[in-house]
Order: structure tokens, then C-alpha cells, then sequence
């Protein structure tokens, strides 16, 4: 394992100084140690290596010096991409599959939309009519926990659930807008599905399609006693706001969504990010970061899973391995997986006119059960967990390694 993570770090040098003899000569050694079927290190040396692969055929600064490699070495580097269906149903199918099977392995998703859920709850206590607007809706999972939660609550349910549900394609936010309909009419709760079909985030603009809850922030006797009947606003961004960092600084693009979403006064915005500094100019240091944050992944999986599972294999090609092919293979606008640890959100949200709202001790006592209900111990939950971050935010860990942070806002 060592000499492998050596190898791979040699190698990541060898790529970022263009020096592709000595970068496809290391890559033969990778791809001799490498198995999608080995152990924890070996699965990583895979997804690692098809990286730098894609880099060296696919980054401007190298596309001269690749062509007049040898065929020989393009016909190596081509063999280390490993081939997923490009969009497509079939696709489609994988990603759920995946999902599906992650949600039953690990809490890495569960303890994300619990505790992104539990906040909302709270934020929306007694409220007559609830709008929770989902920044990337995928198959759903997130909100029959939900639901059920508000079909429970003391003073029953509210007069009406509205869910935005925003995604890239209309079949999908159907499907999962039928489903979700279904559940919320088990459970006796008035529900609206509202699809948003948007191609990335940046196209979006809440302030001017969501209607603020009061005109004019004044209220008087009338509106004082509709006020029941005022939507109160939730935002959940779970695994998707750092993908607003993928242009140069000066165009404020994070900023400017943040400021859309503050025009619309929401009693909540839930914000889950993956706990790593992927977003780092300098590429050895972003480099060494993803591997030694997706090695703890890895680590998890290899806990809950058989090596020669394909489940196992199917989670991490799917989940992961896209995510660091595009950290380690991706420059500029095409680079989107830039994730940035909490302190960096704490700072955007404050800086976005937010302040954070603690996360209650139910929250709390509620991830701790998930981890255990895990079928392998080595997670922990931890509470705030660096100094200067927001009090009341909750972080996963696995072993010493933090994997992502949840916390939520409310408008300054």
C-alpha cells in the first residue's frame, strides 16, 4: 500500500511538470498494482491513475507533448480509463443502484438528509404551509422521513407541503414527484410537487422565481393574523454549493447565488458539504488532499463491504470515482467538484448576510443512533468540531478522518 501511494504522489509530479516519460513510466507500474477488485489502496491507485491518464489526453498545456507520444504509451493511458455509460438510461439506473446501495452501507448520504431533515423540522414548527425547495432532488430519498415527520407533528400536519424539486431531467423529477406524492398521500399530507428542470445551479436564480414571504418586511393587524397561511421557506443544499466555485473569483458566482437565495427569506437553508480542500490552485496539494480524504472513504466501504462485491465496485466507481477523476483530470470551469471545508462555508454564509442556527441536541442524539444502526463501527459523529466554526454544526468522521460537515441558516 505504501509503495502504491508513493508511486502515485511520483508520479502526480511527474504529470505537473509535463514530464510524460517518466508520468507514463510510473503509470505502468500503477496500472501492474492497481485492481477496482483489490484492496482499499489498490481500488484507489485505480480511480488515481485513470486521473492522471485523463489529465495527461485531455489538458490543454499537454495536448501537444501527448500527441507525440509514442502509441505504445497512448495505447497505456487509454487502457487505464476505465468506461461508464455516458449519460443515458441505462446510466440513470447505475446512479440509483448505487445510491441505493451506499444509503444501505453507510451513513454518508442517511446522515446527511437526516440531520439536513431535522433542522427543517424544527426551522418549520407550527407552520400552516411549508415550501422546501431541494437543490438537486435525484431520486428522492431525502424526504419520506420528512414527510412522515410532518405527518406526526403535534398540531398535525401542514394545510399544504410544497416541494421544489430541481434537477436536469423532466422524466427524472416525474418519476420522483409521483413517488413522493404517493408517500405523502399514505401519510395524510397535502402535498404539491413542483419540478425545476435547470442545468447547473448557476441558471438558477431563487430571487426572482420565489415570491419573498412578506412584501414589505412590515407587518400590520391583517397580515399579522394570515401570517399562519405565509409559506414558511426551507433551502436544502446537500452536496452542492461548492460546484459554484468553478469560475474565476472576481465573477462572484457562489456570491450572487447566496445572494438570490437570501431575496427569498428562508426560515432555513440547509447546507451538507464534503469535508476536504479540493478546491486548492496549486495541484500536488489538492492531489494529496483527495487521496488522502477519498483513502478514508475507501476505508469505510472496505469495512462494510467484500472486496469482490459489486456493489461494492458499483458504489465506488459511480459515487467516487467520477468525483476524482474530475479533481485530479479537470481544470477551470470543467473542474466542479470543489469541495471546501466548513470554516470556508462559515465564512460565505456570514459573508452572504446568514447566521447560523445551532443544531439542536435532537439533531445530535439522531446521528448518533444512525452510526448505530452501521454494520461497521469506526464512524463517529463529531459537534462542532474546529475552533472558530459555528457552534451547533455536526460533522462525520470516519476513524481520525472528517468526511463531510451539515449545518443550517437563517437570514441574518
Amino acid at each position: 500500500g505504501l509503495e502504491l501511494l508513493n508511486v502515485l504522489l511520483e508520479c502526480a509530479q511527474a504529470v505537473h511538470r509535463q514530464d510524460l516519460d517518466s508520468a507514463t513510466t510510473l503509470l505502468a507500474q500503477l496500472k501492474h498494482g492497481a485492481s477496482v477488485y483489490g484492496d482499499s489502496m489498490q481500488r484507489l491507485t485505480a480511480h488515481f491513475a485513470e486521473g492522471l491518464a485523463t489529465r495527461i489526453l485531455h489538458h490543454r498545456h499537454s495536448a501537444t507533448a501527448a500527441q507525440l507520444l509514442p502509441p505504445a504509451k497512448l495505447d497505456l493511458l487509454h487502457s487505464l480509463i476505465l468506461h461508464r455509460p455516458a449519460a443515458s438510461p441505462a446510466a440513470a439506473d447505475d446512479h440509483l443502484a448505487a445510491f441505493t446501495a451506499l444509503y444501505k452501507v453507510s451513513p454518508f448520504f442517511k446522515l446527511a438528509h437526516f440531520t439536513a431533515n431535522q433542522a427543517i423540522v424544527e426551522a418549520v414548527a407550527g407552520r400552516a404551509r411549508v415550501h422546501v425547495i431541494d437543490l438537486d432532488i435525484l431520486q428522492g430519498f431525502q424526504w419520506p422521513s420528512f414527510i412522515q415527520a410532518l405527518a406526526s407533528r403535534s398540531g398535525g400536519p401542514p394545510s399544504l407541503l410544497t416541494l421544489t424539486g430541481i434537477g436536469s431531467s423532466a422524466e427524472s423529477l416525474r418519476d420522483t414527484g409521483n413517488r413522493l406524492s404517493s408517500f405523502a398521500a399514505m401519510f395524510g399530507v397535502p402535498f404539491r410537487f413542483q419540478p425545476l428542470v435547470v442545468g447547473s445551479l448557476e441558471e438558477l436564480d431563487l430571487g426572482a422565481r420565489i415570491e419573498p414571504r412578506t412584501g414589505n418586511g412590515e407587518v400590520d393587524d391583517m397580515e399579522e393574523e394570515e401570517d399562519e397561511e405565509e409559506e414558511a421557506v426551507a433551502v436544502n443544499a446537500v452536496f452542492q454549493l461548492h460546484r459554484l466555485l468553478n469560475a474565476p473569483r472576481e465573477s462572484r458566482k457562489l456570491e450572487r447565488f447566496l445572494a438570490g437565495l437570501r431575496r427569498i427569506r428562508p426560515a432555513a437553508v440547509t447546507v451538507v458539504e464534503q469535508e476536504a480542500a479540493h478546491n486548492a490552485p496549486d495541484f500536488i496539494a489538492r492531489f494529496v488532499e483527495a487521496l488522502h480524504y477519498y483513502a478514508a472513504v475507501f476505508d469505510s466501504l472496505d469495512a462494510s463491504l467484500p472486496q469482490r462485491d459489486e456493489e461494492r465496485v458499483r458504489i465506488e466507481q459511480v459515487m467516487f470515482a467520477a468525483q476524482i477523476k474530475n479533481i485530479v483530470s479537470c481544470e477551470g470551469a470543467e473542474r466542479i467538484e470543489r469541495h471546501e471545508k466548513m470554516g470556508f462555508w462559515a465564512g460565505k454564509m456570514g459573508e452572504c448576510g446568514f447566521a447560523q442556527a445551532p443544531m439542536s441536541s435532537h439533531s445530535v442524539s439522531q446521528a448518533k443512533l444512525l452510526l448505530q444502526l452501521c454494520p461497521c463501527d469506526g464512524y463517529r459523529v463529531v459537534e462542532s468540531p474546529c475552533e472558530g466554526w459555528p457552534v451547533g454544526s455536526i460533522s462525520l468522521g470516519w476513524q481520525q478522518r472528517l468526511l463531510l460537515t451539515a449545518s443550517t441558516w437563517g437570514c441574518a
